[in-house]
């Protein structure tokens, strides 16, 4: 089967983010929808699968989603969607905390933690702080987190 373009380009798209000394999730982790990863700054890279379950989740064609939601990365390498100004993905609604895509969320937000992760990302993560608590870490330790 032949690679999309988007699928090629975006290959390895977060190998830069996980490095051996990052501190891997545990099997226990799970997603408690706290929207901290959804907060930070960076790409959100898009598949071709994505953008089209996306402008189909919104009902909007591809070039339509594509124009309103998306740009081209600095790398020219794929689509990544758009930030708002603080730094937060485009879909992400705060309060309370939310994706309005969520039941079609790309690949790389489903892919998190264990695809990819920012260093650090356990310290912000209620998820991890949580896993934290459920295997008896002490404050002090969970202070880490």
């Amino acid at each position: 089967m032949r690679e999309k373009p988007l699928q090629k380009a975006n290959r390895g798209m977060n190998d830069d983010k996980v490095s051996p000394r990052d501190t891997a999730p545990s099997a226990s982790f799970k997603c408690v929808r706290c929207g901290a990863c959804c907060e930070w700054k960076g790409y959100v890279r898009l598949t071709d699968d994505d953008v089209d379950r996306i402008a189909g989740f919104l009902g909007m064609d591809i070039v339509e989603f594509t124009d309103q939601y998306t740009r081209l990365t600095e790398d020219r390498r794929s689509l990544a969607l758009l930030e708002k100004e603080s730094g937060a993905c485009v879909f992400y609604e705060p309060d309370p905390p939310q994706c309005v895509v969520n039941e079609v969320k790309p690949t790389q937000c489903v892919e998190f933690p264990f695809g990819w992760r920012n260093a650090g990302w356990e310290k912000v993560c209620a998820g991890a702080r949580n896993g934290a608590r459920k295997i008896g870490l002490t404050q002090s330790d969970r202070e880490c987190f």
